[in-house]
């Protein structure tokens, strides 16, 4: 009697699960149909992009100094990964894995750069 219960729970669990995935791929299926002829209203902007290469005698003092100038804008906009140092507070002795997987980073560290011909 157990295996029969189990087999049949496993069963209705199978079918549920399949019937939903089906249910939700017909209602995405009639959404995709019903507003494939709608038009958005935000409509993107399509520039045309227009790469030229420049000899360096071909720029004047003024305009290199106005690309420099754009791209430290550009750089100085984007997001800079920062990295996170955490302390200990004072007093609370931190736990002993959390110190080991430390030295290791900093061990795994040192090793690279004595591999890449780095001195230390």
């Amino acid at each position: 009697m157990p295996l029969e219960f189990g087999l049949i729970m496993a069963g209705l669990g199978v079918l549920s699960v399949f019937s939903a995935l089906a249910v939700i791929a017909v209602t995405c299926e009639v959404l995709k149909r019903s507003f494939k002829g709608v038009e958005s209203e935000i409509t993107p902007l399509e520039t045309p992009v227009k790469e030229t290469t420049l000899k360096r005698e071909a720029l004047s003092e003024e305009e290199e100094a106005a690309v420099t100038a754009a791209i430290l804008a550009y750089v100085g906009e984007a997001p800079h990964a920062t990295e996170q140092i955490t302390t200990f507070k004072k007093g609370v002795q931190p736990l002993i894995w959390s110190l080991t997987g430390r030295k290791e980073l900093m061990d795994l560290r040192v090793r690279r750069e004595n591999e890449n011909g780095k001195k230390i």
